[in-house]
Parts: C-alpha cells; structure tokens; sequence
C-alpha cells in the first residue's frame, strides 16, 4: 500500500499522548522514530487493497496502531497496549468522525446539526 501521511499526522499524536502519561518524552519520541519507520514497512508489504475501498482506512488505522506496539515489545506489554487501543479509539472517534478520509483531499464533513 501506498504511504499517505494524512493518516499519521492525523492519528499519532493521540497515541503519542498515550505514550506520554506512561514514559518519558525522550522514549516515546524514540518509539514514534522507530514506528513511523515500521509504519512504512508495514504498508509496504501489505497488499493493495484499492485506494477507493472504504476498508483502506481500517487498514491503515490497524497498521498505524501495531506499528507502535511491534517495534516496542520490550516496553509496551500487551495489557498496555489493549489499553492504548482503548484510549485511542475514545481520544479519536470525535475527531476522526468529522473527516472523509477517504477523499484525497481529506475534505472535513461537519456532522453537528
């Protein structure tokens, strides 16, 4: 898959929010260098599954958040990271619902009537 940096400026600082409260700014920032690396790697060996697939998205968000656990086994244990996912999805539902990632504009849709 192709690497679309709308998807990580989007989406990484919630986790690296989440990095913050349980280490130090020095190692998350070491662990954001090594998943952003490993994020591009993971896109690369992923199949293409078509750019206008509404799934794309899914898959992007799934390789983003195992890109940080991955690399970083040795400090994130897997109860942290099921808690990183819950924090996430809660810190990026309102945000992420207000945008059509889809579109490769990345159009913002408001959703408030």
């Amino acid at each position: 898959m192709k690497y679309k940096a709308i998807y990580w400026f989007i989406l990484s600082p919630f986790i690296k929010s989440y990095l913050n409260i349980h280490f130090s700014k020095s190692q998350t920032k070491e662990f954001t260098k090594k998943a952003k690396s490993f994020y591009k790697d993971l896109l690369a060996k992923a199949d293409d599954i078509g750019e206008k697939n509404p799934m794309a998205s899914n898959l992007y968000f799934a390789l983003l958040l195992f890109s940080f656990f991955l690399p970083n086994k040795a400090n994130i244990s897997l109860d942290m990271f099921k808690d990183l996912m819950n924090y996430y999805f809660i810190s990026q539902a309102t945000v992420t619902s207000c945008f059509n990632l889809q579109k490769s504009w990345a159009s913002i849709v408001f959703l408030f009537e």
